[in-house]
């Protein structure tokens, strides 16, 4: 994102439409396998809300993280969004400001 240049988006239908989500970067250093699965949870309940109506996002990252590394993390993840870039809508109108 250029924040500088905020028309870069404006031809875009999602950002248009205001449909824009934030979701955890999973490939750095390394791959975090466990963040990219629970991405694809938050995807799919994006995209598609009426199908996955019934998958508690909260529930599944806890799942995923105690599979991986041990621990129930979505509290900590959760509660603070802007640290970790994701889980989110992000409102367009208001971006870049």
């Amino acid at each position: 994102l250029h924040q500088e240049d905020p028309t870069t988006f404006d031809s875009c239908k999602a950002w248009q439409n205001g449909e824009v989500y934030l979701q955890m970067a999973y490939n750095a250093y390394y791959t975090n396998y466990e963040t990219a699965l629970i991405n694809t949870w938050f995807l799919a309940k994006s995209v598609y809300p009426e199908q996955f109506a019934d998958i508690d996002l909260t529930a599944k990252t806890n799942e995923v993280t105690k599979a991986f590394l041990g621990s129930e993390l979505a509290d900590a993840i959760f509660a603070c969004p802007a640290s970790f870039g994701g889980y989110q809508k992000i409102d367009t109108t208001t971006f870049f400001d």
